[in-house]
């Protein structure tokens, strides 16, 4: 697993530590391309 590695990042919060949210997900969208930069 990479530094960058989206499985690594996908879905967390920082609070005290990276730890999985609990409110569900939503993506990061660049909007000049409608490309998904990552999950928060």
């Amino acid at each position: 697993m990479t530094f960058l590695d989206a499985a690594r990042w996908d879905g967390k919060i920082y609070i005290d530590g990276w730890t999985e949210g609990s409110g569900g997900t939503r993506d990061a969208v660049e909007p000049a391309t409608g490309g998904v930069l990552g999950r928060f």
